[in-house]
C-alpha cells in the first residue's frame, strides 16, 4: 500500500494566544507524518490559506531522482497559489528523524511545520526501547511572519536586528510530561523546528546516548548535554533511574547569546523551557535546573557505518559569508552576492536548456549564486563565517561529511589549511552543521541542490547558494500540476532566470534588486496593501494578516499525541521566573558570540 497524506492548509487559532496560525486538516500543531523506510509516499496539498502562497520541503530527504519534489519555492518549483492543489511524491529511502516545513518566504514560522519519521524495521536499538517519544523545539512569535519579515527587511532596520521570539516551545507548548518506568530505556527524537535559536538539551540526573544525528545512525555516544541548532535532529536513548520517588526535568534552554544583546518584547520571556520525566504522578513536578556544560562536540561523533573520509578532493569551493547593506536594507552575502529568487525556478531552467546551455552558469542568473558540480565529483566546501554570530548550514538532497571545524574568532588570520590538520578517518555525517562566530567549517560530499543558513531571517536576507550538479544529466519530469501552479501566477516554467527562451545567456529582466517592500508569502498586491495599512495603524498586538479569524482550537502538545500529557500554554506564565543560573546568554555552543 502506498501511503497517501492529504494536507488541507488552513487557519487555526489557539485559545492561548491571540494569533492565527497555519494548520493542517483543521488542526494545529500540524500532524506528524510517519512511514516505513522503502515506501513511496504521496502527499496532496490543498492551499486553503486564502491570501498566501506556499511550498513544502521534506527536510533531510535525499530526493535522489526526484529533485522536483524537494519543495523550495523558486528552486525546484513555483509556489502553490491560494485555492490550488499540488502533489508531492517521493520515496522514503532512508530511515530516521526528519521534518517537513513550508519553504516559501519564511512561512513556516507561522506554524506550517511538523515531524516526519521514517521507520526502520530493524533499527540499531531494536528490542531495547520501552517506548518512543518525538520532541520538537521551536520559537513562538506573537506577530505573524509577513509583518516580522517586512520589519526585518526594511530600511528602518539597517543593522539587521533579527526578531526575538516571545517564547521557546517544547512540542509547540510548555510543560509536556512523559510517563516513564524505573529501569526502562526510552527513545527520544529531538527536532529543532524553530526559526532562530539553538537549544541546549539536558535531562536532570540522566545521561543520554546519542544514536542518530540528522537521520544518520551514529556510534553510541554518552553525553550530558547536546546543542541542537535550527533544523538539526538528535535521537537519544535514556535509561531511567531505579528510584521512582521523584520526577526529573527535561531542559531545553535557548541560546540567547544568539540574540546579540537584544531582549524579547515579552516581559515574561523565559530562556528555559521545561518538560518532565514523570516517575510518580503523586510527586511534585521537577524544579528547573541548569544544564551540565559544555555540550558534546558533535564533530567528534562518528557514523555507525564508519564510512571513511572522502578523497581525494576533485574540487574545492570557498564560500565567504557575511552581511552588508544594499539600498538601505541589511542583506546577507556569499562571495559578495546576496541571493535573489529567479523568475524561473532553477531546476526548471536546467531542464529546459540544451545539454550545452545547461552547463553555462550564466543562464541561471548570477543572483542565485550558481555553482556547477560534475556528477561523481568529490567536492570540498569551505564556509568562512565573517560574522560575529554562529550559523547552522543546511544542505538539500544529501548528507555531507564534516571534516574540520575551527573555533570562534579565528578569521581572517587562521584560515583553513588542511596541511596543518589531522583530518578524521571517519568524519561526522549529517545535513545541517554549525559554523562558529568568526570561524570556518569544511564539508565534503558528492553533489546536491542548494546550501543555505537555516536561520529563517538569514534565508530571507539572501544567505543561500545554489549548487547545480551535472544539469546536462537531469531527466526529471515536471508534473502537469506543478506547471499549472506556475501558469496560475503568470510565472514561466521554462527558459533562463529571466524567462527567456532565446539568447539565454542574456538574463536582462531577471530579478536583480533587493525587494523594498517584503511581505513574505502574501499573494496579491491587495493583500500587501492591506498589511501595510494594518502596520500603519499601529495595532501590533492583535493584527491578523489573514483578514479573518479562524475557529479556536485547544489542541496543544506533541503532534500525533506522542506526549503522555499535552503541553500547557505556549505563552509564558505570569509570575516569578524559574531560577536558572546558566541562562544561555553566554553561549557555550557554536551559535553566539562566545561559541567555541
Amino acid at each position: 500500500m502506498v501511503p497517501l497524506f492529504i494536507l488541507f492548509l488552513g487557519l487555526c487559532q489557539t485559545i492561548l494566544a491571540d494569533k492565527t496560525y497555519i494548520g493542517v486538516n483543521g488542526k494545529w500543531p500540524c500532524p506528524a507524518i510517519d512511514v516505513m523506510a522503502g515506501e513511496t509516499v504521496t502527499v496532496n496539498i490543498n492551499n486553503k490559506l486564502g491570501n498566501q502562497s506556499t511550498a513544502m520541503h521534506w527536510h533531510g530527504l535525499d530526493q535522489r531522482d526526484t529533485y522536483q519534489m524537494d519543495g523550495p519555492a523558486a528552486v525546484t518549483q513555483c509556489p502553490i497559489p491560494p485555492g490550488s492543489r499540488f502533489t508531492y511524491k517521493w520515496k522514503a529511502d532512508r530511515p530516521g528523524s526528519f521534518w517537513y516545513h513550508a519553504h516559501n518566504k519564511g512561512q513556516y514560522v507561522d506554524g506550517l511545520r511538523g515531524p516526519l519519521i521514517i521507520r526502520d524495521p530493524n533499527p540499531p536499538w531494536k528490542n531495547q526501547v520501552e517506548k518512543e517519544f518525538t520532541v520538537t523545539m521551536s520559537d513562538w512569535y506573537h506577530t505573524q511572519m509577513p509583518f516580522l519579515l517586512h520589519e526585518y527587511q526594511s530600511t528602518s532596520n539597517p543593522d539587521g536586528k533579527e526578531p526575538i521570539p516571545d517564547a521557546g516551545l517544547l512540542n509547540d507548548g510548555q510543560g509536556a510530561k512523559y510517563n516513564v518506568k524505573p529501569g526502562k530505556t526510552y527513545l527520544f527524537r529531538f527536532i529543532n523546528m524553530g526559526a532562530f535559536p539553538s537549544f541546549f538539551i539536558n535531562f536532570k540526573n540522566h545521561k543520554m546516548t546519542i544514536v542518530e544525528m540528522d537521520a544518520v545512525y551514529t556510534q553510541p555516544t554518552e553525553v550530558n548535554t547536546f546543542y541542537c541548532g535550527v533544523a538539526m535532529r538528535y535521537t537519544v536513548l535514556v535509561t531511567m533511574n531505579a528510584d521512582a520517588s521523584q520526577n526529573y526535568g527535561i531542559l531545553a534552554l535557548l541560546d540567547t547569546s544568539m540574540f546579540e544583546g537584544q531582549t524579547s518584547s515579552n516581559p515574561n520571556f523565559q530562556a528555559a523551557v521545561m518538560g518532565q520525566l514523570v516517575y510518580n504522578k503523586n510527586a511534585p513536578d521537577a524544579a528547573p535546573h541548569n544544564p551540565v556544560m559544555p555540550p558534546v562536540d558533535d564533530a567528534a561523533i562518528a557514523p555507525l557505518d564508519n564510512s571513511p573520509l572522502l578523497g581525494p578532493v576533485d574540487r574545492q569551493i570557498i564560500l565567504n559569508t557575511g552581511f552588508t547593506t544594499i539600498n538601505g536594507i541589511h542583506r546577507a552575502q556569499i562571495n559578495n552576492i546576496t541571493y535573489l529568487e529567479p523568475k524561473v525556478p532553477t531546476l526548471y531552467t536546467a531542464l529546459s536548456m540544451s545539454n550545452r546551455k545547461a552547463q553555462d552558469m550564466s543562464v541561471y542568473g548570477k543572483d542565485v549564486n550558481p555553482i556547477p558540480i560534475k556528477s561523481g565529483e568529490i567536492v570540498e566546501v569551505v564556509i568562512n563565517n565573517n560574522d560575529n554570530a554562529g550559523h547552522p548550514w543546511h544542505m538539500h538532497g544529501r548528507t555531507f561529511q564534516v571534516v574540520a571545524r575551527s573555533g570562534g574568532g579565528v578569521l581572517p588570520a587562521g584560515a583553513y589549511n588542511p596541511d596543518n590538520l589531522q583530518l578524521p578517518a571517519t568524519p561526522m555525517r549529517r545535513d545541517t552543521v554549525g559554523v562558529r562566530p568568526g570561524g570556518w567549517v569544511v564539508l565534503r560530499f558528492k553533489g546536491t541542490h542548494i546550501l543555505h543558513c537555516h536561520i529563517e531571517w538569514h534565508v530571507a536576507g539572501g544567505l543561500t547558494a545554489t549548487l547545480i550538479e551535472s544539469p546536462e544529466l537531469l531527466d526529471e519530469k515536471i508534473p502537469l500540476g506543478h506547471k499549472l501552479a506556475c501558469i496560475k501566477q503568470n510565472m514561466p516554467y521554462f527558459g533562463n532566470a529571466a524567462g527567456r527562451i532565446f539568447m539565454v545567456e542574456n538574463t536582462d529582466g531577471a530579478n536583480d534588486g533587493v525587494q523594498q517592500e517584503n511581505w513574505g508569502a502574501l499573494y496579491s498586491n491587495k493583500d500587501r496593501r492591506r498589511a501595510a495599512d494594518m502596520l500603519a495603524a499601529g495595532n501590533t498586538a492583535k493584527r491578523d494578516v489573514f483578514g479573518k479569524r479562524a475557529p479556536q482550537l485547544d489542541l496543544l502538545g506533541l503532534p500525533g499525541g506522542a506526549a503522555d500529557e499535552p503541553s500547557s500554554s505556549p505563552a509564558p506564565p505570569e509570575g516569578k521566573k524559574p531560577s536558572i543560573v546558566f541562562d544561555g546568554s553566554k553561549g557555550g555552543g557554536w551559535g553566539g558570540p562566545l561559541g567555541r
